[in-house]
């Protein structure tokens, strides 16, 4: 069941459309874009669902779950192991990732947690993208998931304005450094409204008048003169195989990014040993491989 602990988020990350929906909100209304239910509704709204549809999986639906304070974490906690005790996913920041709230986490029986690092250059992620977290902070809450045993997905964009394959490598080494279960990668879509589709635009690596992108897994959307569509693409398919396997497969996987008779082979089979032998592998990282 599809559960709501807050709606909106106050974060202003540039690729997201949050921050536009924010102004809009200032313009329009005297209300805030980003509201929190009481912890008391929260836990009405979950018995009643639980009760209605005999519910045995909880999807938390927030951006931000654990943007809850310490002591609405702390209620929250106690009232869900004693009336619902139903595992859950959540997904959060990196930086609200704390001994104390993991800990709450795992006492309410979290199954698993997503993240968004969407980009592995410290510099990067906070000029362009304006996620201000570093990565060692990012490593430190991975290492608190790890520590519990609550399995974790880390979620990527490649493709962003000025962006090239150097900054991509960046992203892939600290995923390599992180303990993780999964590890997503899709490419950049420019959102409408957003301060990097204005930057976009400006540059002329999409039209003004462009509405649709299609799937953010098969299309590529710019055209960026540091940064071929085709390489983006490349990356995007092989992106797991340069996080989990050992650098030693790193010059077939380079291989596997073309298009071609040749790397659809070699990508082929190089799938079918990550699936073998990396695709569960759990451990402390990968960068040592």
């Amino acid at each position: 069941i599809p559960v709501e602990s807050n709606r909106g988020c106050p974060y202003l990350c540039t690729f997201c459309n949050s921050p536009s929906t924010f102004d809009l909100f200032k313009q329009n209304d005297s209300s805030s874009f980003f509201r929190k239910k009481t912890i008391d509704t929260i836990h009405k709204e979950l018995i009643s669902l639980k009760n209605q549809w005999n519910a045995e999986y909880v999807y938390f639906t927030s951006d931000t779950f654990l943007i809850l304070t310490k002591e609405e974490l702390d209620e929250l906690a106690d009232l869900y192991v004693r009336d619902i005790n139903l595992p859950f996913w959540i997904q959060t920041r990196a930086e609200t990732l704390t001994p104390f709230r993991v800990k709450k986490l795992k006492e309410m029986g979290c199954h698993r947690i997503s993240i968004g690092l969407e980009h592995g250059n410290e510099e990067f992620r906070r000029k362009i993208l304006k996620k201000t977290f570093s990565d060692k902070t990012i490593i430190n809450g991975t290492n608190l998931l790890a520590d519990v045993g609550i399995p974790l997905t880390v979620n990527n964009i490649i493709g962003f304005p000025e962006e090239n394959r150097d900054l991509v490598f960046d992203t892939i080494a600290l995923n390599r450094k992180l303990i993780v279960d999964t590890t997503n990668c899709v490419a950049f879509a420019p959102f409408r409204g957003t301060p990097l589709h204005k930057i976009c635009v400006e540059k002329g690596y999409i039209k003004a008048d462009q509405l649709g992108f299609g799937s953010m897994t098969t299309s590529l959307f710019l055209d960026l003169p540091t940064f071929p569509k085709e390489e983006i693409q490349g990356l995007r398919r092989t992106f797991s195989l340069y996080v989990r396997m050992p650098k030693k497969y790193w010059p077939d996987i380079e291989r596997a990014e073309k298009f071609d008779e040749d790397g659809d082979k070699i990508f082929s089979e190089l799938s079918n040993i990550f699936m073998e032998n990396y695709f569960s592998v759990q451990g402390d990282g990968f960068d040592l491989m």
